[in-house]
């Protein structure tokens, strides 16, 4: 808190005001082979410069989200 009057919770609250967000919308599906990237959920297909996937591990190692093209042996073998 010493570089913000307000605490770093409000100058987080104030840089992410502008960016829309949903929830309760899973993604189903993460296309890495467009430009940039698409995330395809039930509410329609998201597109972006980039993500950040946040799943835990055993989501990710259950393929709960797909990913197109498959994600390479080693990045799957990191969620074991």
């Amino acid at each position: 808190n010493y570089f913000t009057k307000e605490g770093f919770g409000a100058l987080v609250a104030r840089f992410g005001a502008d960016v829309r967000v949903e929830l309760s919308t899973p993604v189903r599906k993460i296309l890495w082979d467009v430009p940039g990237v698409a995330c395809v959920t039930d509410r329609g297909t998201i597109r972006a410069k980039a993500v950040i996937v946040t799943a835990s591990p055993a989501v990710l190692a259950f393929e709960e989200i797909e990913f197109a093209p498959a994600l390479p042996d080693t990045h799957f073998a990191a969620f074991f």
